[in-house]
């Protein structure tokens, strides 16, 4: 996956607030926790949490036993590469991820339902399987590339990516495509998602991060805590298996038992990933010693039970740690320093405090307190 990235910076139209104050080249439509003319009001916080969380819990009833399975670590990677060297801003390369699979998992259903009603033998089937593979192969940059344009004309239409500028991406890709090419796989992709963009927790991570400061620490330096959030959702998305594997393994012992779904519902709850994201960024920013305090406050904010929000931030910075200063690609955020967390505990008792949360329900981590509301 190596680009040159003088080959795929793009001729883009100049930024209207921000090349001339922080020295971007492009506009970077990102979260500004400082900015307070957005708020919102005091009386619809508890609004949008609840809507928040009857979301949530509807997406964890929903998962199945294949969850987004084309949302390998090497397919992750890649976009985001391509999203960090096109001057993407964040939110785009978690869409463009979220577009890709769901595209993916519609169109091959389709493409299996299609074979299923043709007249042929086993073997024919086979070989026109065959096929089918090797052609969704040999298309899948395309098809990344049209989920980056379709992501960044969600985020900011005024600067997404042109059709001239996908084509000239892909002919640095080595995969030349027409206009006409690109503009039909872009209809083909939002047919596929029925014009419906998938959500990402980057809304979650931002909600409880703003919530938090709110109603538990308003001194809190929440664009660096932000900061340290999105480099963990870049290693969530590129390690998720790794790290709830290993939270699992933590928890129960012998992850065998788990099943594919169970494992799924588990991921799916973005309401505690986003709450071990805040915790995990609060670490990074201050220190490990802070990990327990903040886990109870984050429980009486977001009824979210502080041991699975610590286990959570603990297994994500322990994957998290492996991952930094490896020489990776990586935007202006990746060389921040990045102290690695003491094992199994933020601070030896310091804040903990018995939650005595019933593990009872289909999940062995994600206690069903704010799953259920």
């Amino acid at each position: 996956y190596s680009v040159d990235a003088h080959e795929l910076r793009m001729e883009r139209r100049p930024s209207t607030n921000m090349s001339n104050v922080s020295g971007y080249d492009d506009l970077l439509v990102d979260a500004n926790f400082a900015e307070k003319t957005g708020n919102l009001s005091r009386d619809y916080i508890g609004d949008w949490m609840a809507s928040l969380k009857a979301i949530n819990k509807a997406r964890i009833e929903a998962a199945d036993e294949y969850g987004e399975i084309y949302l390998t670590r090497e397919t992750v990677e890649y976009i985001f590469t391509l999203c960090i060297r096109l001057r993407m801003p964040i939110e785009v390369r978690f869409i463009a991820a979220a577009t890709f699979d769901k595209f993916m998992r519609v169109h091959t259903r389709q493409m299996i339902n299609f074979l299923a009603q043709l007249d042929m033998d086993t073997q024919r089937k086979k070989e026109e399987w065959d096929c089918v593979e090797t052609n969704m192969s040999r298309q899948l940059t395309l098809r990344i590339c049209s989920a980056i344009q379709i992501a960044s004309k969600h985020v900011s239409y005024h600067d997404s990516l042109s059709t001239s500028q996908i084509c000239k991406c892909l002919r640095t890709l080595g995969t030349p495509y027409t206009k006409a090419a690109v503009l039909k796989s872009e209809i083909r992709l939002m047919k596929a998602v029925d014009f419906r963009i998938p959500p990402t927790p980057v809304v979650y991570a931002e909600s409880v991060l703003k919530l938090f400061v709110l109603s538990k620490r308003p001194d809190l330096h929440a664009q660096s805590v932000w900061d340290f959030i999105c480099i963990l959702m870049d290693v969530m998305f590129m390690e998720r298996e790794t790290i709830y594997n290993n939270l699992l393994a933590s928890i129960v012992g012998d992850i065998s038992a788990i099943t594919a779904t169970d494992k799924n519902r588990l991921k799916s709850d973005w309401i505690l990933l986003a709450c071990a994201l805040v915790c995990a960024g609060c670490c990074c920013h201050y220190g490990f010693d802070v990990g327990d305090k903040v886990s109870v406050e984050l429980e009486e904010a977001c009824e979210t039970p502080a041991k699975d929000t610590s286990e959570l931030a603990i297994a994500l910075l322990e994957v998290a740690r492996g991952r930094t200063g490896s020489g990776g690609e990586g935007d202006e955020r990746d060389h921040r320093p990045f102290t690695p967390p003491p094992n199994k505990r933020f601070a030896a008792g310091a804040g903990r405090r018995p939650i005595g949360v019933s593990r009872v329900g289909s999940l062995p981590f994600a206690a069903p307190t704010h799953r259920g509301k």
